[in-house]
């Protein structure tokens, strides 16, 4: 099991210039696909904020995009401190293919739910 002087002296060793360059690889892939998560949660509390009239209660729309907002910053956050934590490319690889399959996970169900009535009213009403 690490500790968390385990993890400290990984993230401050210098690294192979292999390693490197797959770390950045690796981060710059998981950044692009995690980006649009917050800028959909930005989206939503800007709508949320510019359109009052539209709810009941604004403030619980405001909140469902801040936390989408949060959560993918936190998502990308950590993904970031796992690959960077690697000792070689292979743990790098397999890290960064096992961080993208959980970040883009509710895309996927969502995928999955093409014919349930809770994803038809969400892509008839918005699309």
């Amino acid at each position: 099991m690490a500790t968390d002087a385990d993890f400290f002296c990984v993230l401050t060793e210098s690294a192979s210039m292999p390693v490197l360059f797959c770390r950045f690889v690796c981060c710059n892939i998981l950044h692009l696909s995690v980006v649009d998560e917050v800028l959909d949660g930005i989206k939503m509390m800007k709508y949320a904020i510019n359109h009052r009239y539209k709810f009941k209660r604004y403030f619980w729309a405001f909140l469902c995009g801040y936390f989408k907002c949060i959560s993918g910053m936190s998502v990308e956050l950590v993904s970031i401190l796992v690959i960077c934590a690697a000792y070689n490319i292979i743990d790098v690889t397999f890290n960064f293919i096992a961080l993208a399959v959980i970040a883009d996970f509710d895309d996927i169900v969502f995928a999955s739910m093409r014919s349930e009535s809770f994803s038809l009213l969400l892509t008839t009403e918005f699309t």
